[in-house]
C-alpha cells in the first residue's frame, strides 16, 4: 500500500493500462511496407513504361567518347534521376486517385476486375505507343516503299584524277571501261574550286556552293579562339556534357544533294564521300570518307610490323613495330584508342599472333579473339573486327 492509501484506510485499485507493444510497432512498420511496395511498384510501372515507350535513336561513339563519357557521367545521372523522381511522384499521386476512386465506388471484386482491365489497357496503349514509334525511328536511314519513279544514277569521283589524262588514255584504248561509261553516260570537264584543294572541291561538289558559302577553304583552318591552325576535315563543339575534347560535329551546315534528294523520297547510297563526319542521317546509307578519324581519334593511324630494322631516316618511326621470329611464331601487341583504367590513362592494346607454316609458304594471322585467317605470301586478309578492352566504357 502506498502512503496515500494508508492515510484514507481504504485499499485503492488503479487500473494498469495494458499497451500490447507488438500491435503499436506494427502499425506504423505496416504503413511503412506498405507505403514502400507502393512506391516500388509505382517504380516498376513507370519503368516499363518508358521502356516500352521510348523510341529507339542513332548515335555515333567517336575513339575518345570514353573519356567524356566518364567525365560526364555524375551531370548525366543527376539529371535522369531527378527527372525520374519527379515522373515518379507524379504518377503515385495519379494512381493513388484511381485506386481511391475505385474503392469509393466498388466492392473488393469489383475493386480487382477493374484494376486488372485498366492495367491490360495501359499495356495494350504502351505497346501500341511502340509499334508506332518503331516505324518513324529509322525514317531517316530507311526509303519508304512508295516513291517516286526515277532512274538510277552512278556519280564516282576519284581524288587528283586529271581529265585530260583519262581522255588521253581512253582515246588510248587503256581505259575501255571508262570509254565505255562516257558513251553510255555523260563526260565534261567542270572548273575546280577556288582553291583547287581535295576538300574544299569535294564539299563544293556535294553541296554546290563556293567555298565563301560552305566554309572550308583548305585542310588547315584557323582557329578564331586562339589563332592555331586546326583541321578543316574534322570540327569540334564544346558544351557542358561534351566533355574536355569536345563533341564531332559537321564540317559544313550546307545541304548535300544527298541530303535534297532524301527529302524528295529517293534513296541513295553514299560510300567514302571525304568530309563526311560524323555521318548524318540520310535516306539511304552513308559511309564517311577523308576525314574519318582512326582508332586512336587522330588522322591516318597506321600501325606496320616488320622483322626489317628501322630505317634512321624513317618519318614515323612511333609507327614501326619490330617484331623477331620465335621459332615458327610472331608475338606482338596491336596499339589502340588511349583508355582510362584503375591506374590512369593507356594505351588499349590485342594480342597479334603469327605462326608460320612448315613449308614457310603461308602463314596463320590472328588479332584479338578472331579465329586465325591463312594467308599466302603477298595476299591481302578480309577485313575484320578488332575489339579494344575499356574498363570504364
Amino acid at each position: 500500500m502506498s502512503t496515500s492509501e494508508r492515510r484514507t484506510g481504504h485499499r485503492k485499485t488503479v487500473p494498469v493500462p495494458i499497451i500490447s507493444r507488438t500491435r503499436t510497432i506494427a502499425l506504423p512498420v505496416r504503413r511503412f511496407i506498405g507505403g514502400r511496395m507502393r512506391l516500388l511498384a509505382c517504380a516498376f510501372l513507370a519503368a516499363i513504361g518508358l521502356a516500352l515507350t521510348a523510341r529507339p535513336a542513332f548515335a555515333y561513339i567517336d575513339p575518345g567518347t570514353s573519356q567524356q563519357i566518364w567525365s560526364s557521367l555524375g551531370p548525366i545521372l543527376g539529371i535522369l534521376l531527378g527527372c525520374l523522381s519527379v515522373g515518379l511522384f507524379i504518377f503515385r499521386a495519379a494512381l493513388a486517385r484511381v485506386i481511391g476512386f475505385i474503392r469509393k465506388c466498388l466492392g473488393t471484386k469489383r475493386r480487382v476486375i477493374i484494376a486488372v482491365g485498366l492495367f491490360l489497357a495501359c499495356g495494350l496503349v504502351v505497346l501500341g505507343l511502340k509499334f508506332a514509334h518503331r516505324g518513324h525511328a529509322s525514317a531517316a536511314f530507311v526509303t519508304k516503299e512508295k516513291g517516286p519513279t526515277y532512274k538510277r544514277v552512278i556519280v564516282i569521283g576519284m581524288d587528283g584524277l586529271d581529265p585530260r589524262i583519262v581522255e588521253r588514255m581512253m582515246n588510248d584504248g587503256q581505259m575501255a571501261n571508262f570509254a565505255k561509261l562516257a558513251r553510255e553516260g555523260t563526260f565534261s570537264t567542270l572548273q575546280t574550286t577556288i582553291p583547287p584543294e581535295s576538300p574544299v572541291a569535294w564539299v563544293s561538289a556535294a553541296t554546290g556552293v563556293n567555298p565563301g558559302q560552305h566554309g572550308l577553304y583548305d585542310f588547315i583552318r584557323r582557329d578564331p579562339t586562339n589563332y592555331l591552325p586546326d583541321l578543316s576535315l574534322l570540327r569540334t563543339s564544346k558544351g557542358i556534357l561534351s566533355g574536355p575534347g569536345g563533341q564531332f560535329v559537321p564540317a559544313t551546315a550546307q545541304k548535300a544533294f544527298w541530303d535534297i534528294l532524301g527529302e524528295a523520297g529517293i534513296k541513295t547510297t553514299v560510300l567514302r564521300w571525304p568530309v563526311t563526319f560524323p555521318a548524318q542521317p540520310v535516306n539511304g546509307r552513308l559511309l564517311s570518307g577523308l576525314g574519318t578519324p582512326d582508332v586512336t581519334g587522330g588522322e591516318g593511324r597506321y600501325t606496320f610490323f616488320t622483322t626489317a630494322p628501322l630505317a634512321a631516316g624513317d618519318k614515323a618511326p612511333d609507327r614501326v613495330v619490330e617484331v623477331k621470329w620465335n621459332g615458327r611464331a610472331i608475338d606482338a601487341e596491336l596499339p589502340g584508342p588511349e583508355v582510362v583504367g584503375w591506374t590512369g590513362r593507356k594505351t588499349s592494346t590485342v594480342p597479334v599472333h603469327l605462326e608460320r607454316s612448315a613449308d614457310g609458304q603461308k602463314v596463320a594471322l590472328s588479332v584479338g579473339k578472331n579465329k586465325p585467317v591463312e594467308l599466302a605470301a603477298g595476299a591481302w586478309s578480309e577485313f575484320f573486327s578488332v575489339a579494344f578492352s575499356c574498363p570504364f566504357c
